[in-house]
């Protein structure tokens, strides 16, 4: 089951991939 926690981890994890792959270009 998911927590109000997990969610904001994964979804600043995405975050900080597509902020890395926006500062490559």
């Amino acid at each position: 089951d998911f927590h109000p926690s997990d969610i904001y981890r994964i979804a600043s994890c995405g975050m900080d991939n597509t902020v890395k792959i926006w500062s490559m270009k």
